[in-house]
């Protein structure tokens, strides 16, 4: 094979490493002589620097080739060893999504510095080590991940929109996991772990029915985000199987999961839709948001009742307490966090999906009509 082909099943990178190889067992590249850089590679075969990188570098790790700074990269000297050389870096990559302007810390993020508690949780029993990145836009995805090539012996990717940068850590042949992932249609099976967001937001809505509510509005997360669309979803499954009326006017978007988002979004429902006697809320940031912003237009649960979606801390500290569906989120880091140690070390373990269901808790802000 001297030629990449597109057509075929085999990654690219698998076939560049591939070509070398077999220049290298043909003598065409003798032991000591430089090979093509990555620049050349990419001219040559038509690949990505990314492609061209991590071909170089699995290479080097299985002890083919050996480079050297500023002179480029040879075959070794001596007999290449058919296998990888050296162990696990005991380090595993946790990279969130942010598609979302302004960019939220990881600190406001309640959600999410819950599940890398989870993952640390099992990384220290394991005596691993966790990196963390905040992936902001879609820039720079392809050096980002050909950085981690040797650094991480996996990637947990949470909220992952782009299919650029699933295609990129796959073509990366780093073993991969994502939580809650953002990208509806996969080109391939990927292993996942979330959280069944349908069946939550269901549950959330249909308490509203039983007390008595049918004037029902709805907070959305972002319109991009797949778990805020498939919550919406399931809000309107349990108005549909009520025959509760539906209308396009009493759903809000929200720009990002913020408290400032909720209460502004609380703040145009109401001037819109003043009839409405209970709020859905996509997560509790917003569902908070919306207390404070109909304070004092509205009296939580006297005047409007209110429940949210996955119990973050601060769902039972809020005045007053949420009501909100709990998302096992300490857990799903952890199921992640295991899932990728066990896809590293079973190649041929069937792609996995595990769906946490979120199990209602009652608190003070629903009330009967």
């Amino acid at each position: 094979m001297s030629q990449v082909d597109r057509a075929s099943e085999q990654p690219l990178v698998d076939q560049i490493k591939a070509i070398i190889l077999e220049q290298i067992r043909v003598g065409e590249l003798a032991p000591g002589e430089r090979i093509p850089s990555e620049r050349e590679l990419c001219r040559i075969y038509g690949v990505s620097r990314t492609t061209a990188r991590n071909a170089l570098v699995d290479l080097e790790n299985r002890g083919v080739v050996t480079r050297a700074t500023g002179s480029g990269t040879f075959v070794r000297e001596e007999e290449s060893p058919a296998e990888p050389a050296g162990g696990a870096s005991g380090t595993v990559g946790f990279l969130l999504c942010r598609h979302h302007f302004p960019v939220r810390s990881l600190r406001e993020d309640f959600f999410y510095f819950d599940v890398m508690e989870g993952i640390q949780d099992v990384l220290k029993a394991d005596g691993s080590h966790l990196l963390f990145q905040q992936v902001a836009g879609d820039d720079g995805e392809e050096s980002l991940i050909a950085d981690l090539v040797g650094k991480v012996d996996g990637i947990l990717l949470a909220e992952g929109r782009s299919e650029r940068l699933i295609d990129t850590s796959l073509e990366a042949r780093l073993p991969l996991v994502l939580i809650n992932p953002s990208v509806d249609r996969l080109k391939v099976n990927l292993n996942t772990v979330a959280i069944d967001n349908r069946a939550g937001a269901y549950k959330a809505v249909r308490h509203l029915i039983e007390l008595g509510h049918r004037a029902i509005g709805c907070i959305e997360g972002p319109t991009d985000s797949a778990p805020a669309r498939e919550r919406y979803a399931g809000c309107r499954h349990a108005l549909e199987e009520a025959g509760a009326v539906i209308r396009e006017e009493w759903v809000e978007p929200a720009a990002n999961w913020t408290i400032e988002e909720g209460s502004a979004a609380a703040r145009r429902l109401i001037a819109r839709a003043p009839q409405l006697t209970a709020l859905f809320c996509a997560n509790d940031t917003l569902a908070v948001g919306a207390m404070s912003g109909l304070d004092p237009l509205r009296r939580v649960p006297d005047q409007m009742s209110i429940v949210g979606f996955d119990d973050i801390s601060i769902a039972a500290h809020s005045s007053p307490p949420l009501t909100t569906v709990r998302s096992p989120i300490f857990e799903l880091g952890r199921a992640a966090c295991r899932l990728l140690a066990s896809v590293r070390t079973n190649e041929s373990l069937p792609t996995t999906t595990i769906l946490f269901s979120p199990e209602l808790r009652l608190r003070a802000s629903t009330k009967r009509l």
